[in-house]
């Protein structure tokens, strides 16, 4: 970013870890593409665009719905108000690809470049104005952390029209507030009546038996800095193959990989142990959890299962 060669990233990318939580939360809920926008602010000084909170949109109805998002135009301007409403201004927009690559399509790349002129900073003769797509459920993905592709559409002679990914810096919040998080969870509850809501208690991948609320769940954590703090203890603690293929039965089969990586891992470093003990205990993630009645969320769970199953998706996410 800012190296001024030609077709260089003309802006510093500056993003809040809880928009990307507030961003994958939405994403899990439908098999259909959702969409949103993104509220920031934007120094022309200094050339940093800062994404802040992502703020959930309506849909349009469509046929190809699970290909394709349009944005619900009364939606949209509602939407944009908030985002004025809260000290920022519109700075991106957010949609899914839910079950496959987070590339972006023809219409993506059309809707961005729309953006990209209709959010011009004349000022400063730059379009600060940036796209994101979540894919939660692409069957390639290589743990639960959902795929997420940043990207803005070229204007420079030697690129122009062509989809570039961004460069962003990640910015640690130190918790999710919690209107944010009560906003989060009615939204959860509302997308029970959808058409093409995603059943959170299957199987969210035909090779896996994980289940979307356990993976939805993994990914959010991931996405949460306050929960892998770093701890002053800097052993490891090792954890025997047998408990962690105990804690899969006792769990059910939806924890089957995750335990099968803690168990092929042998060890897990006790930041992770203590991070996995951390999202179990969560209000947020706690909250969203006591929604469903399965596998380690089941009523009367052992909680020190779920602590076990945080934590081997916490070391096998430090392990790549």
């Amino acid at each position: 970013p800012l190296s001024g060669v030609a077709g260089s990233q003309p802006f510093r990318l500056v993003v809040h870890t809880n928009a990307l939580v507030q961003m994958d939360f939405h994403a899990h809920l439908m098999l259909s593409e959702v969409i949103g926008l993104l509220g920031g602010l934007w120094d022309a000084d200094s050339r940093v665009l800062t994404v802040a909170r992502a703020f959930v949109c309506d849909a349009l109805e469509s046929a190809d719905a699970h290909t394709n998002v349009e944005m619900d135009p009364g939606s949209e301007l509602v939407v944009r108000q908030q985002i004025a409403d809260a000290g920022l201004r519109v700075v991106g927009w957010y949609h899914s690809h839910p079950t496959f690559r987070p590339d972006p399509s023809i219409i993506d790349i059309e809707n961005q470049t729309a953006y990209q002129k209709l959010f011009r900073d004349d000022a400063s003769a730059e379009e600060p104005f940036v796209g994101a797509i979540v894919a939660p459920y692409d069957p390639e993905l290589p743990g639960p952390l959902s795929a997420l592709n940043w990207f803005r559409v070229a204007r420079s002679a030697v690129d122009r029209g062509h989809p570039k990914r961004l460069a962003v810096e990640a910015v640690p919040d130190h918790a999710l507030p919690p209107a944010d998080q009560l906003a989060l969870l009615l939204l959860l509850d509302a997308a029970h009546t959808l058409k093409h809501r995603a059943a959170l208690e299957e199987a969210w991948r035909p090779s896996s038996t994980e289940l979307r609320a356990l993976k939805m769940a993994a990914s959010l954590a991931l996405r949460m800095p306050w929960l892998a703090r770093a701890e002053t203890e800097t052993e490891t603690e090792t954890v025997a193959e047998t408990d962690a293929a105990g804690a899969s039965a006792d769990a059910g089969a939806d924890v089957a990989d995750a335990g099968a990586d803690a168990g092929a891992a042998a060890t897990v470093s006790s930041a992770c142990l203590a991070a996995g003990r951390r999202a179990a205990r969560d209000p947020f993630l706690a909250a969203l959890c006591s929604r469903f009645s399965v596998g380690v969320f089941r009523p009367g769970a052992d909680v020190a299962v779920l602590d076990s199953v945080y934590a081997a998706y916490f070391a096998r996410w430090a392990a790549q």
